[in-house]
């Protein structure tokens, strides 16, 4: 949990999409409930001796990891989702694979250096991307390259 958590906190390039952290705290309680799962299946053992030997440290293990599960879940649902940024990044990889005809809507930021990290928009589109901007009210069209 650990070094997902470290991971995902430092993305790097790649920030973490709002619908990606939604998905992980949606899903990730049914990761507990496979430990669940994991302990009611003792029941199924024969053995009474195996059954009472194998329960509590079972059981235990069962509850460390949704405990820890938990924590995780609260770290995912309080910190890392109210700071996912990556959509853009993620509509960005869908039409330039898919060739996609779309319109993205994004405000650049270059106003705001410590948002933007000083990069602007067309810096950061993808090459084959031919993109129409309307700037202060005019069209104009502008071929995006990477630099």
């Amino acid at each position: 949990m650990d070094a997902a958590r470290e991971q995902l906190a430092n993305p790097g390039e790649r920030p973490v999409s709002q619908f990606h952290a939604e998905k992980a705290v949606e899903r990730l309680p049914g990761i507990g409930q496979l430990a669940d799962a994991l302990v009611a299946e003792l029941d199924k053992v024969e053995d009474e001796a195996t059954r009472a030997a194998l329960r509590p440290p079972l059981e235990q293990a069962a509850a460390q990891a949704k405990a820890a599960l938990d924590g995780f879940g609260t770290w995912l649902h309080e910190t890392l989702l109210p700071a996912a940024t990556g959509d853009f990044h993620n509509a960005i990889n869908f039409a330039g694979v898919f060739k996609a005809p779309c319109v993205l809507v994004s405000r650049d930021s270059r106003s705001e250096p410590s948002k933007s990290g000083g990069v602007s928009l067309a810096d950061r589109a993808a090459p084959e991307l031919r993109s129409f901007f309307i700037v202060d009210g005019e069209v104009t069209e502008e071929e995006l390259t990477i630099t």
